[in-house]
């Protein structure tokens, strides 16, 4: 009989009439100690890297498409950039004729790099 008292002492938490009180403080205690797990482990130091970054891949050479936005009336000019026939960004387009004030539209003849400043 000594082996069952022992055996219903160390079943203790598992009793069907557990307290909710008792189950709820448990499980936060479980909870609590897998959370705390990774935080107790040492970690190894990392440099963090500064200086020149390396080139933007958006950047780089692509297709261009120029489109109108249908999203309200305004109908505004916008250019999506293709790579490898992925969508990659998508800007406004500064030589649409609805991207500016009327009568200060961007000359054609400005190039691509001077027309990002504007």
């Amino acid at each position: 009989m000594a082996t069952e008292s022992s055996l219903e002492r160390s079943r203790g938490w598992l009793d069907p009439s557990l307290s909710r009180r008792t189950f709820l403080k448990s499980t936060a205690a479980v909870a609590a100690a897998a959370a705390a797990g990774p935080l107790l482990r040492p970690r190894k130091a990392e440099a963090v890297t500064t200086g020149g970054l390396p080139a933007d891949p958006i950047e780089q050479d692509e297709n261009i498409v120029y489109s109108a936005c249908l999203q309200c009336h305004g109908g505004c000019g916008i250019r999506a950039k293709v790579v490898d026939g992925v969508l990659v960004k998508i800007d406004g387009n500064p030589y649409h004729p609805n991207a500016a004030e009327v009568g200060h539209r961007l000359p054609y003849a400005t190039p691509r790099a001077d027309s990002i400043h504007t």
